[in-house]
């Protein structure tokens, strides 16, 4: 499994994050549903775990 750093607030470790993000993604089946192509039959399911992936790495301020 690819371990995904926390976004830092300050956002220095975008470029690494981004790419950790991606690469988990991809070993999921995921990368479709963030580039928004509905032709997975568990889209709603993968949408769901990649919102609780994202809850878990990125700061409450950032989403603010």
């Amino acid at each position: 499994m690819v371990k995904i750093p926390a976004l830092e607030l300050d956002r220095q470790n975008w470029k690494i994050y981004h790419v950790k993000l991606l690469e988990h993604a991809a070993t999921k089946g995921w990368l479709g549903v963030l580039a928004g192509e509905l032709d997975n039959e568990d889209w709603e399911g993968c949408n769901a775990l990649l919102h609780e992936l994202l809850h878990d790495t990125i700061h409450i301020s950032i989403y603010i």
